[in-house]
Formats: C-alpha cells, structure tokens, sequence
C-alpha cells in the first residue's frame, strides 16, 4: 500500500536479564513442546496496517506451517476466532484461533508467533520485557520483527522505489544475506534527524542506550528495538 512504509528489524535479546515466568507457552494437543534453539524466529508489530501480521499469514499459508503452540501472557488482550487461514467454508474443520499462536517448520529453521489481539494499553513495555525474556530462553538464533509506519513520515530518498527498509541491532549478521535480497538499509540521514529530534522531545525509553529511529513511533517494535 503506498501509505504504509515496511520496516524490518533485527533484534538481539540474549543481553537481557530476568525471568519470563508471565509468558506461557501451551502445545496443541497431542503435541510435545519443541525445541526452539537455534531457531529463526519471525514475529508482527501491532502497526499500521497490521503489514506485518498479513504478512505472516502469507508466509503461513504459502509455506503451509503447522501450529505447533499457543502464548499466553496476561497483558494480551484474550481472543478466540475461527481459523484465520482457511479459504472456504468447507476449510474450517473446528480449528481455532487464538491472540498468540506458534508456528514451527524444523525443515526451514523457521518459527513464527503470529500476534492476532492488541496489547492493553498502558502495558507494552511490561509486555515487551516478558516477550523478550521468553525469547532468549527459548534459545532463538535470530529475531527478525516486522513493522510499518505512516508513509508521511518518509524523506525524499523514500518517496520512490521500494517501500521496505531493514535495520538491525550491531550484533545482527544478516546484511551479507540482506544485501544479497536487495533489502536496503533505513537511511543514516534519516535515522540522524529523527534521533536528534528524540534527543530534543526526550523521547528516548533508555537514556544510557542510542534512541530507536522516531520512525518506529512506538509499540513492540519502538520497545525491543
């Protein structure tokens, strides 16, 4: 859509300290919990558009992913819905849908939490930290999020062309893989001007670390970013 603008982060969690006790993973039935370590996970931000939630249902649908779990965690608004991913009628076979569900794939090294409620408003950095924490117990090997902002916030540079940028933590090893897709980076100016205008608002969530690009205006994104 051209008044949304797509951004994929990269984020590192394994630095963060404290329990995850609040999230709790719960297996489909019959299922055994798996073994996430070494896992490429692939999660939304509640953004604009909800780009990143439709696009992980593309990826669902297309690489045909099973569910293997379900997230609860009390700061997710609760929700229950027919399947979101069947086409037809005649497709819905009594499987439902739940605000935090677990797709797995071994084969592709893939895992992906499809977010399918809000947060409660006024509990996103709570949620955020539990997020994360369950993340680095998991033992995830990378963390790809994906976002989207208002297309009135892109400078010149980004009025034509692809609609989609990445940026990454240091400690991200994707850009090799990057470069190869021909992602392109969120532009430094850019991420200048909107950190000194952060610096001016006090906008910055942590005054010892450098502030997320002011183009990730909030949410989950803004918080583990």
């Amino acid at each position: 859509s051209p008044l949304v603008f797509k951004i994929l982060l990269f984020v590192d969690v394994h630095t963060m300290s404290g329990s995850a006790s609040e999230v709790t993973y719960h297996p489909c039935h019959g299922l055994a919990a798996p073994d996430f370590k070494g896992r490429r996970l692939v999660l939304p931000a509640i953004t604009v558009g909800n780009v990143g939630q439709l696009a992980l249902d593309l990826v669902i649908a297309t690489l045909k992913l099973k569910q293997v779990g379900c997230l609860l965690h009390p700061d997710v608004i609760p929700v229950v819905g027919n399947d979101a991913l069947a086409c037809e009628p005649a497709a819905c076979s009594g499987h439902i849908s739940t605000s935090l569900e677990v797709f797995d794939s071994p084969e592709l090294n893939l895992t992906i939490l499809q977010q399918r409620s809000p947060v409660c408003r006024g509990r996103y950095i709570r949620y955020a930290a539990h997020l994360a924490l369950w993340i680095r117990d998991s033992h995830f090997s990378q963390v790809l999020l994906l976002a989207s902002t208002h297309a009135d916030r892109r400078v010149d540079t980004q009025i034509t062309g692809s609609q989609m940028r990445f940026i990454c933590t240091p400690q991200c090893t994707l850009k090799p893989q990057a470069a190869r897709l021909q992602w392109r980076l969120l532009e430094q100016e850019v991420m200048h001007e909107q950190q000194q205008q952060q610096q001016q608002q006090h906008l910055s969530l942590d005054d010892e670390l450098p502030a997320p690009p002011a183009i990730i205006e909030r949410g989950l994104a803004r918080i583990l970013f």
